[in-house]
């Protein structure tokens, strides 16, 4: 794992067993489906991301019971309940709310015709992109 993080091999030899073995245990932690074997180290680095940022986080109940609620599903079955002018026109007041919060957060002041532009122009390539519902 050092030498993954720190892109440097250390000087110790290579191991020799046989079998691979997961570097994060599934059972307690969250892995990434996707494993590359490290023969120098007889590992699955199955770790949940790269260089520059890897989280680990244990797996709870609290977060099993997310999960198993499928959230996802209710949230298409909601948002497909509502009508798409709607979430377009809730999209839009969202994104222009943010887009005035960071210019003030930058120090700008643009005048309201720019951060109108700007909300328009990311609106409709948002919905050109689709959601995912």
């Amino acid at each position: 794992m050092y030498e993954w993080l720190m892109q440097e091999q250390l000087p110790i030899p290579d191991l020799t067993i046989k079998n691979y073995i997961p570097l994060v245990d599934e059972e307690i932690q969250f892995a990434s489906p996707i494993s590359s074997n490290s023969s120098r180290h007889r590992i699955k680095n199955n770790l949940p991301g790269t260089v520059g940022f890897c989280p680990l986080i244990f797996k709870t109940q609290k977060l099993n019971d997310y999960i198993s609620e499928n959230l996802s599903s209710k949230k298409n079955s909601y948002l497909n309940a509502v009508h798409k002018d709607v979430l377009q026109r809730a999209s839009a007041f969202l994104l222009l709310k943010d887009s005035k919060a960071s210019f003030t957060i930058e120090g700008e002041n643009p005048t309201n015709n720019p951060a109108v532009r700007w909300g328009r122009a990311i609106e409709t390539t948002q919905w050109r992109c689709s959601f995912g519902f």
